[in-house]
């Protein structure tokens, strides 16, 4: 397909992310430095559903492959941070 074509799928995708209220709303935006100081010493590359937004409306992303390691990455970071296995974001 074509870039046109990429983006409107990866829009699709990361409105239905959005919108899977509760779920989604600690990964709507950046961790705060303010509410979790030590988030930063733990994860080094942090990523959210916003940044991943904004990425996307500047054409960051060159393919499928980009986008899902993105995904991955909050995924990954939300598991070495919260580690205890009765964590709510777990």
């Amino acid at each position: 397909p074509g870039q046109g074509e990429l983006y409107e799928a990866l829009d699709a995708v990361l409105t239905e992310l959005k919108a899977f209220v509760p779920h989604s709303v600690p990964f709507l935006h950046r961790v705060s430095k303010k509410e979790v100081p030590d988030y930063h010493l733990v994860i080094r590359h942090p990523m959210d559903l916003g940044t991943m937004h904004k990425k996307l409306r500047a054409f960051l992303y060159r393919s499928r492959a980009d986008f899902a390691a993105d995904l991955q990455l909050i995924y990954d970071n939300c598991f070495t941070y919260n580690t205890a296995e009765d964590s709510p974001l777990r």
